[in-house]
């Protein structure tokens, strides 16, 4: 189960955070093992994030946790689907979306 974390430096009101919940979780089941009743999200709004020097850019990056190597296309498919759900929450650009997935050899779930 990947554990998702998204930066971004817009404003995430409530209504927002539940609709970005429920599309990671959507989302997360485009990667091999990814299913929403086992996702770790973690959604910090308002930081301090610059892009090409800038700060005022509606902006994002989402990095990704996965267990063991990551399918390419199954994680272009999720940066993708990922891209569209800020784009519709959020109102960020596509362009403006960055995405960094991480393997883990070492992964231990739920009940550690």
């Amino acid at each position: 189960m990947p554990m998702i974390g998204l930066i971004t430096n817009v404003t995430v009101s409530g209504f927002a955070r539940a609709e970005l919940a429920r599309g990671f979780g959507e989302a997360a089941a485009l990667i091999p093992g990814g299913c929403a009743d086992k996702l770790m999200l973690k959604i910090e709004g308002e930081s301090c994030l610059y892009l090409g020097g800038r700060d005022d850019l509606p902006s994002a990056y989402i990095w990704v946790d996965v267990p063991g190597p990551a399918d390419r296309e199954a994680c272009q498919a999720f940066g993708a689907a990922a891209a569209k759900l800020l784009g519709r929450v959020l109102f960020i650009p596509r362009a403006n979306v960055y995405l960094s997935v991480r393997e883990s050899a070492f992964w231990m779930g739920s009940g550690v």
